[in-house]
């Protein structure tokens, strides 16, 4: 076996317990999105969900594509190097998709923390994957692999850090709008009382009966 191969045949435990990772908690994503719509938050909408439900799966399915690829049994590492590379420049253009995404809808204000989790820290990690392609292509297969492990492994917490955020942002807002709905005052009419009842009328006065004169 090629020392390039056996370096990768290292690696399979890592790669499996993370694509097994990643194909759970794509599992739970489904859950989380079907917790926003049963929630009705009033500030979701198909442009946010894109913006900031949707990447999560896809980095999801990055990591398990990735994973995938690399237990799988290549006879050469440039087969493997060019489908990591693919997968990493595809992570980029669709980077810059949610971007533009998050910046056009309307429904959510995004804070520093969103931009980091949503859009800088992805892109980075996607670059690495690209990075990590090129230098298996290239014959550099033990810092490439090490690059991959890394920005593989970054894509993963991106994902985690995302659906818990998701989940816990929409558990809050309705938590609020249940205890705002509980203290609001009760706006149907309140029960008229009931009527007294009326008092019985005097008795008519007794007329005495006429005495006839004999």
């Amino acid at each position: 076996m090629p020392e390039s191969l056996s370096l990768l045949k290292a690696w399979e435990t890592f790669y499996f317990l993370v694509g097994t990772s990643a194909a759970a908690l794509i599992g739970l994503q489904f859950v989380v999105i079907a917790f926003i719509g049963e929630s009705g938050a009033s500030n979701t909408g198909e442009e946010t969900v894109a913006a900031f439900g949707t990447p999560t799966v896809v980095h999801l399915c990055a990591v398990l594509l990735v994973s995938a690829a690399l237990v799988a049994p290549w006879e050469s590492l440039p087969g493997a190097g060019l489908l990591v590379a693919g997968a990493g420049l595809a992570g980029l253009v669709y980077g810059a998709v949610v971007t533009l995404r998050a910046r056009r809808q309307t429904n959510y204000e995004p804070v520093l923390e969103d931009w980091m989790f949503h859009a800088i820290l992805p892109v980075l990690a996607y670059s690495g994957v690209m990075a990590a392609g090129l230098f298996v292509v290239r014959r550099h297969p033990a810092g490439g692999l090490a690059v991959l492990a890394a920005a593989t492994l970054l894509l993963l917490f991106i994902a985690i850090h995302n659906a818990w955020d998701t989940a816990t942002y929409v558990a809050v807002q309705r938590a609020r709008r249940n205890v705002a709905a509980g203290e609001a005052p009760d706006a149907s009419p309140a029960p008229a009382a009931p009527a007294a009842p009326a008092a019985p009328a005097a008795p008519a006065a007794a007329t005495e009966p006429a005495t006839t004169s004999s």
